[in-house]
C-alpha cells in the first residue's frame, strides 16, 4: 500500500517445538458447552500465522496477535528453541485464512520477549510469564485486536482463533490443511497463579470434551482468546488435553506493561529544507531502510513531478536541488509498503 505525506514549503528566495496449546474442534463438531465456529476467517484481519525454520531446515507455525500496524503478540517459546532464539530471519509473519497459500508474508526486523522468559528453557508456567512481541519489517493493515480491560472471570465466553490442526499432539504441517480456525467455550473458575504485580499469569480453565486426552493441537500456541468481535482478554500458550488451557491474561497489569513498551509505533518519516548559496538543500529523515521513497514537487500544487526517488540505505537521504524562479515549490513525498 502506497502512505502519503503532503509537505507544503515556500522557498523565498532571500518506520519452537513446544507443549501445544488449546486443542481446536473438527469442523462441524458440536460439544456442551461449546461450539466449532465455522468462521475463522472473521479473524484474519486480527490474527495471523507464524512460520518459524529451525536450524535444520524443519518448518512449524504458530499463531499471532496483530495489535498495530508493526506489532505481533505471541508467545515466546514459539521464537525459542533448546539452542536459544531463533534470530528474526528464520520467522515469517504470514497473513490470511491460510498460511500454506498466505496473501501477504512480512519479514521479522525485531522482537523482544518477557524478561522472565529464559531463552532455550522451553518453559511454560513457573515463574515464567510466556510472551513476545514481533516488530515487522514493513506495515501490516488493520482492524487490529484490541486489549479486553478487565481480567478473565468464571463463566466468560471466550472464542479462540488460531491455526491449530484438530485432534492433533505432534508440531507439523505434514497434515494440516493450514486453515485459521476458531471455537467458542466458557472459562471455568480461572485461577490467577502468580501475584499480578509480578507476572500477570492466568489459568483459565476452558470446558473442552473433547475424546482425546493428552492431544494438542499444533500451531494454536498464540491463539487469540476474544471475549467480543474485536475485544480480546486472553493468548493461549499451552494446555493439558481437554483439561484446561494455560495462557496469559491481557487484562493483567504486568501484560499491559509488556506489550506498553515493546509496541512503540516508528515515527514517520521528516522532511527538512534549508537555503544554501542560491540552492535548497532537502533531506528526509527516520528512513527505514530497504524501503522506496519518493519526493514531488510542483509550483502550484498541480502537475507536480518527480524530485527524488530512492531505496534508503541511511536513515537520512540529502539531496540539493535550484531555487525555484518564482521563489516558492510545494514538496510531498511518499513511501511504498
Amino acid at each position: 500500500m502506497n502512505t502519503h505525506a503532503l509537505i507544503i514549503l515556500f522557498l523565498f528566495a532571500a518506520p519452537f517445538n513446544h507443549v501445544n496449546a488449546a486443542v481446536m474442534l473438527a469442523p462441524g463438531t458440536v460439544l456442551p458447552g461449546q461450539a466449532y465456529i465455522d468462521k475463522g476467517a472473521e479473524y484474519a484481519d486480527r490474527i495471523v500465522a507464524i512460520r518459524r525454520v529451525s536450524a535444520t531446515g524443519i518448518i512449524s507455525y504458530a499463531t499471532g496477535i496483530k495489535l498495530t500496524p508493526y506489532h505481533v503478540l505471541l508467545p515466546a517459546h514459539v521464537i525459542d528453541s533448546l539452542s536459544g532464539f531463533r534470530p528474526p530471519e528464520r520467522l515469517k509473519v504470514l497473513i490470511g485464512t491460510n498460511f500454506f497459500s498466505p496473501q501477504r508474508t512480512l519479514d521479522v526486523a525485531s522482537y523482544a520477549t518477557h524478561p522472565t522468559y529464559v531463552s532455550g528453557s522451553n518453559s511454560v508456567g513457573g515463574s515464567v510469564m510466556d510472551m513476545a512481541i514481533l516488530k515487522t519489517s514493513l506495515a501490516m493493515q488493520g482492524p487490529f485486536a484490541k486489549l479486553a480491560i478487565n481480567p478473565v472471570a468464571n463463566g466468560v465466553t471466550i472464542t479462540y482463533a488460531g491455526y491449530g490442526m484438530p485432534g492433533l499432539s505432534f508440531d507439523s504441517a505434514t497434515t494440516h490443511d493450514g486453515s485459521l480456525r476458531a471455537f467458542r467455550g466458557v472459562t471455568t473458575n480461572p485461577t490467577s497463579q502468580f501475584d499480578d504485580s509480578m507476572y500477570g499469569a492466568t489459568f483459565a480453565s476452558v470446558s473442552l470434551g473433547l475424546s482425546l486426552p493428552g492431544s494438542g493441537s499444533a500451531g494454536d500456541s498464540g491463539a487469540g482468546g476474544f471475549v467480543s468481535d474485536n475485544e480480546i482478554a486472553f493468548m493461549a500458550t499451552s494446555g493439558a488435553g481437554n483439561s484446561f488451557t494455560f495462557g496469559i491474561d491481557l487484562a493483567t497489569t504486568a501484560a499491559r506493561a509488556f506489550i506498553s513498551a515493546n509496541t512503540v509505533m516508528p515515527d514517520p518519516p521528516r522532511f527538512a529544507v534549508d537555503l544554501v548559496a542560491g540552492s535548497a538543500q532537502l533531506s528526509l529523515s527516520n528512513l527505514l531502510s530497504g524501503r522506496e521513497y519518493s519526493v514531488m514537487r510542483s509550483p502550484t500544487l498541480s502537475g507536480w513531478q518527480e524530485a527524488r526517488r530512492f531505496t534508503a540505505t541511511a536513515p537520512t537521504e540529502s539531496w540539493s536541488e535550484p531555487i525555484s524562479p518564482g521563489g516558492r515549490m510545494f514538496y510531498r513525498y511518499e513511501w511504498t509498503e
